[in-house]
């Protein structure tokens, strides 16, 4: 009987511990961060050559694979504009409300008179600005 629960209590305690290793993301491991880094990198480099593609596709897996919170909400905005230049409107303005959190309130307005300004809406962009 003793020997039976002891084989039970390792049974449970092994069905745990890979319960546990499978509930934990690979977002979290150190690969998957410095990959998270490195799309992150190859998004601003794109960015600044106004390679809104490259930079959104990349910015993309920087938020979903494990980025460092400090640059979270940076890249949410950047990939929100990068959406706004490519004519992806409301993911634009989604992806900025996502990365809101992250950054000051100025960050977020020029953020999304950016992505108004790419739309053709000068006014909308003033309007956002004077935070209206």
């Amino acid at each position: 009987m003793i020997r039976n629960i002891k084989l039970l209590f390792v049974v449970v305690a092994v069905a745990g511990l890979v319960s546990a290793s499978s509930c934990t993301s690979s977002q979290n491991s150190p690969a998957s961060r410095v990959d998270a880094e490195s799309a992150f990198d190859k998004a601003e480099a794109a960015f600044e050559q106004e390679d809104y593609a490259t930079a959104e596709s990349n910015y993309a897996i920087a938020v979903e694979g494990g980025l460092p919170v400090d640059l979270l909400g940076p890249a949410f905005l950047k990939r929100g504009i990068a959406l706004g230049h490519l004519g992806r409107y409301e993911e634009a303005m989604k992806s900025i409300d996502e990365g809101a959190q992250g950054v000051g309130d100025q960050e977020v307005k020029e953020a999304k008179a950016q992505v108004l300004l790419a739309q053709g809406d000068t006014e909308g962009a003033k309007q956002v600005m004077k935070g209206q």
